[in-house]
């Protein structure tokens, strides 16, 4: 389908973009060259188009992390992978999660972003969520199927490294933190 992003985002000049041939296979190698190696704009490897896809894509990792929710709905709607991942592996829900958006996390999962895609480091988003305390995330990720055993460190351990004993109890773990 293609969308021209400045009906979506009126800050957006993006040229039209046919989202449904690019899925996140085919937007993650453009992320990673373009923006993960700034040297390959430097020497001329990534085109005016695959620029613009990166650059766009920055913005809505942007969406993601502020909780943005009304314009990255609106994207994911459009066609955006709602599974786009960036040079780190971090998806949209992991940022999201991260910075402490449960309305935006809610808006991700009802489109069904893998709330269990961990990122480059084996960091998932609920485990992300229980590090920073984040209590409305931690119960959007889990009632949309969060494994609180996956990932490394997961997040049991998370809620046991820092004694969130709310934490195991909705995880269903027995037993107090460890010391």
């Amino acid at each position: 389908m293609l969308v021209s992003m400045s009906e979506i985002d009126p800050r957006a000049d993006a040229p039209l973009v046919d989202w449904s041939d690019l899925g996140v296979s085919g937007l993650l190698p453009i992320w990673r060259n373009a923006v993960g190696s700034c040297w390959a704009r430097r020497f001329g490897y990534v085109t005016e188009p695959e620029q613009a896809i990166a650059e766009l894509a920055g913005r809505l990792f942007d969406m993601a992390r502020s909780g943005d929710t009304a314009t990255l709905a609106s994207y994911l709607d459009a066609g955006v992978p709602v599974n786009l991942t960036n040079g780190a592996g971090d998806t949209l829900v992991m940022l999201a999660a991260y910075h402490g958006h449960p309305a935006t996390v809610r808006a991700l999962t009802d489109r069904g972003a893998d709330v269990n895609r961990a990122n480059d480091r084996a960091q998932t988003p609920l485990a992300g969520a229980v590090f920073k305390g984040e209590d409305e995330v931690v119960e959007v990720l889990v009632a949309a199927g969060a494994d609180p055993a996956a990932g490394q460190p997961s997040a049991i351990d998370a809620a046991r490294v820092f004694g969130r004993a709310g934490y195991l109890e909705l995880f269903g773990v027995a037993g107090p933190p460890r010391e």
